[in-house]
């Protein structure tokens, strides 16, 4: 039995009506629905990063010290390359709307809307009093990019989702919001994709493997261990 360790993560919120949406626009809103409720959703296009580099999902405010900082997480293409990845993380760490008048953001940055077995493939800080993330540093601006190399990856046999997988994961993750265990939830995955279970099960792990790779990563680039 495939075992993978999930986290809970905020619900997905919906927005407003269809009533405003005329043809196309009415088209593809309402499919974006259906898709939804079918525990699935359409993929952005892989140039995607140049037409809507991101979207933010979430952001929290919290002062540590008297002194004002925020985390965002945003969405990018799950395929994004490391190095559209790392303009994105640059971008997102001086956009006014993102930073919101904090001391010091972080943006997180997921593979598409995957949360629960999912990681940031990147993380991007912005200190604006030059004093880092923890305010006690020296520094303005830190981009990681978390993606495993190409050579590393394929040493450690750990690899992208393709675009079958992914949707097979976000079903999972969909059912899973609505209060469902891991495995009850590939089960249904399976059942309504008219995949099989198999399938799912290796497409749920593959997405671990890399997210326990991305959380290593993380840890080791924001907590160093001193020499």
């Amino acid at each position: 039995m495939i075992r993978a360790a999930v986290t809970c993560a905020a619900a997905l919120v919906l927005g407003a009506g269809l009533g405003g949406c005329k043809g196309e626009k009415f088209v593809e809103a309402a499919r974006d629905f259906v898709d939804f409720g079918k525990g699935s959703d359409r993929v952005m296009d892989p140039n995607s990063a140049k037409k809507a580099k991101y979207e933010v999902r979430s952001w929290k405010e919290e002062i540590v010290n008297g002194r004002q900082r925020a985390v965002a997480d945003i969405q990018v293409d799950f395929r994004i390359s490391p190095e559209d990845l790392e303009t994105v993380l640059r971008d997102a760490v001086h956009d006014d709307l993102v930073q919101r008048g904090s001391a010091a953001i972080m943006v997180r940055a997921w593979p598409g809307k995957l949360a629960r077995i999912a990681a940031p493939m990147g993380i991007g800080i912005f200190a604006r009093d030059g004093h880092g993330w923890d305010g006690t540093g020296v520094g303005f601006e830190q981009l990681h990019v978390l993606i495993p190399p190409a050579a590393q990856a394929r040493s450690r046999n750990i690899q992208q989702l393709s675009e079958r997988e992914y949707l097979m994961v976000l079903g999972v993750e969909n059912i899973m919001r609505k209060g469902a265990d891991l495995e009850a939830a590939q089960r249904q995955t399976a059942e309504f994709q008219g995949v099989s279970i198999d399938e799912v099960q290796k497409a749920c792990l593959r997405s671990a493997k890399m997210a326990q790779w991305l959380r290593a990563r993380a840890e080791a680039v924001l907590h160093p261990v001193s020499q």
